[in-house]
This record gives C-alpha cells, structure tokens and sequence, in this order.
C-alpha cells in the first residue's frame, strides 16, 4: 500500500475564529459552545465555559459542525503542547483557534489522528509573538507534510484510534457520572438532611440529634508544601511524588494517578514539604481555588495545597465532598493582591455541621464503592491512552498496516 507525503494546506482548508464584542450583552450567554485554547485540554468538546449567541456567531465568530478539528495557532501552551480538539457538535471558536475543514480525498478522523501523531513536530514550528506567547504561522503549519494513504486505508488506520477513544471518553463520563452521584449523595444528605432514619432522629437546638458545629481545625490537619531549590539538579526527578496545582487542574477526575515531577530524597530533606499518605485530600489553595485530587500513594507538594487529613478515619469521603460543596466559600475568603489564596489558619476557623458518627459511617460506606469505581476507570484510562499513543505514531506512518 502506497503513503505518499502531502502538505497539510493540501488536505485542509483552514478557517478562522473571533471573539464577539464583550460589551454587548446581546452576543454573549446563548446556546453556543465558544471554543478558546483553554477548552482544549482534552481531545474532544462537548461543551464549553463560556456561550454566545447567533448574533454573536455572526458578528464576531464563525460556525463550523460537529467533527471539525481545532488547531491551537496562538497562546501560551504552543510553548509545551500543540492542542488539537474535535468538536463534539456545532461550535463557534475564538481568534487562537483555527478550524481545519477536510478537503476531498481525506477522512477526517485520519487528519485529526494523524495531527495527534504528530504534534510535537508542529509544536516546534512555532515562533515568539508578543508577550512571551508563542504563534504558529500559517505558512509553515499549511506546508506541514504527513504520510496520507488512499481514503479507505485512512478510514481503516482511523478506525482503530477511535476504537482506543470511544473507551477513554466513556470511562471520563462514566467517571463524571460518578462523581456527580457522589455530590448528590452528600446534598441529599447533608443538605436537606435525608439521611437514612432522618425520619426517626430528633432535633436538638435545629440539628440532627448527635449532631454538632466544629471547626476544620478540629477534626483534620491543614497541612502546606514546599519546593526544593531548581537550582540544585540532585533535589529532581527522584523517586518521591511531588505535586503541583498544575497536576490537579489539568485533571479530569478525584483520582490522580501521577504527578508531572519528582524530587529526591535529598530534596524532600531540603524544604518543609511533608509527605503524606495514600487517601489525603489534596486541594488546591493558590490561584486556582477549590481543584481537588486523592492519591493511592504517599506524595507531597509545592506551597499551591492545602493538604487535608482526616483525624477519624470515617470522615474522609464526607470531608471530602464537604470540601468541595464549599468553594465558592473558599474563594471569597482568599486574600492576596497579585493572586489570591486561601490560608491555612483562615481554613482551620472555618466551621462545619458534623454528622453523628452513625451516620458518618453509613455514608463512607455508601460512598467508597463510588470512589474505588472512579480510580479503576481512571487508572484503565492510563493504560488505554499509553496504549493508544504508543500506537498512533505506528498507524499513522503506515508502519503498522490494517
């Protein structure tokens, strides 16, 4: 079977975003998903943060269907990663976006693979634009060249990148459905107090018999990071796992199965991070407040956490979906003028309604099944994904034949 090299200008047509007027009300908040490079962590949009109108489609932004790829062209992230995205039905997208429309004779889902297969490379075309963001010119991304087969042997290699993805983003909404039932638990609970026998408990002074108001300090530990010196190459890339908020923003779920860097022993011994034991709950305290992650290992971290312990063993999950129920909280009482951040003391005063210890166990139980489910479907993404892009590069070159 034949490959022959083509420009990418040869197989796409491109086409160009923008962004509606902010100071009209009328082009903003309506049904359509706007895609910026910040939505395009993962490969695929379903939806997105921010929505605009028709009117703002056709005053600031253009339409393009489902299926069409999205190529980060300008920002900040060309300095690590080349993001690609499809688009998961019709979306509107911004200037640092450009829409890659198919032209006869290619598939699709074989562009947008081979793009994936080759990111890193296009990735490295990219040159310095204003403000230490990064750009990739047209000329050099349309003259890009890829191995192309004829349209049926594209399909078949196409066919078998799909397959790896329709398992991942099942298991990330499986994940998501999940995590949603766990918080509708927790309110059903905790909220309106339909607890299991709420109906045969008494009330005492407004609260569920056995009941109490304590504080944060009171039933766990608040504990912060540190980083070791950059300077000193023996303190990194050890054994000892090291977070970052970065980990746990760039993250699609509770459990987190790695961390982008390590440090060594001798760099743990440097600073006053603390490690601490599989089952802490992470937050982040920094900037990006409230992002949460459970580890199924010992790991510490950077000064961006507040790492939390439980003191009772039964009151992990409950604190845990406490925690984030509680946020917007959290944001509002961050202090701090360059970025803000919630403190460690502020969040030890902070007061909580404590359930009765019968009840903290029935909802630990009832919540664990939820939270190992959550890591199994995560970790199987891990393995899916590594599968599939040890594989990719392979298929896309026609290395491996189907």
């Amino acid at each position: 079977m034949t490959w022959q090299e083509r420009a990418l200008g040869d197989c796409v047509t491109f086409a160009s975003g923008g962004t509606p007027n902010k100071g009209k009300p009328e082009y903003w908040n309506g049904e359509i998903p706007w895609v910026s490079s910040g939505e395009m962590s993962r490969h695929f949009i379903e939806d997105t943060s921010l929505h605009i109108t028709e009117a703002g489609a056709e005053a600031g932004s253009r339409l393009v269907p489902a299926g069409t790829v999205f190529a980060v062209v300008r920002g900040m992230s060309l300095a690590t990663e080349f993001r690609l995205a499809c688009a998961a039905r019709t979306m509107a997208f911004n200037q640092d976006v450009k829409a890659l429309t198919v032209r006869d004779g290619i598939d699709s889902y074989f562009l947008f693979s081979s793009l994936r297969a080759h990111a890193n490379q296009i990735r490295d075309l990219s040159t310095e634009a204003a403000h230490g963001t990064k750009k990739l010119e047209m000329e050099r991304l349309a003259s890009f060249r890829i191995p192309v087969p004829e349209v049926g042997a594209q399909r078949r290699a196409a066919d078998v990148v799909r397959n790896y993805d329709d398992l991942i983003e099942s298991n990330r909404r499986r994940i998501t459905l999940l995590q949603e039932s766990a918080r509708l638990l927790y309110r059903e609970w905790f909220v309106n107090l339909r607890f299991p026998g709420y109906q045969l408990v008494s009330m005492v002074d407004g609260l569920p018999e056995k009941w109490h108001v304590t504080k944060y300090g009171d039933i766990l530990d608040a504990i912060g990071g540190a980083t070791p010196s950059t300077k000193r190459l023996d303190y990194w890339d050890g054994d000892v796992v090291w977070l970052t908020p970065t980990d746990v923003t760039r993250n699609d779920c509770l459990y987190l199965p790695v961390s982008t860097r390590k440090i060594t022993e001798a760099g743990y011994a440097s600073c006053s991070t603390v490690l601490l034991p599989a089952g802490t709950i992470f937050m982040t305290s920094r900037a990006s407040i409230g992002y949460f992650a459970l580890l199924d290992q010992p790991a510490c971290t950077n000064q961006g956490f507040i790492a939390i312990v439980p003191k009772l063993s039964n009151t992990r999950n409950f604190l845990l979906l406490n925690l984030m129920s509680r946020v917007d909280e959290f944001e509002a009482m961050a202090t701090g003028s360059t970025f803000k951040e919630l403190g460690k003391k502020t969040f030890r005063e902070m007061r909580v309604l404590m359930p009765s210890q019968e009840v903290l166990d029935a909802f630990e139980a009832a919540t664990l099944p939820i939270i190992e489910q959550v890591t199994v479907l995560k970790k199987q993404i891990v393995a899916l994904t590594r599968a599939r892009d040890e594989l990719l590069p392979k298929l896309m070159s026609g290395a491996i034949q189907v």
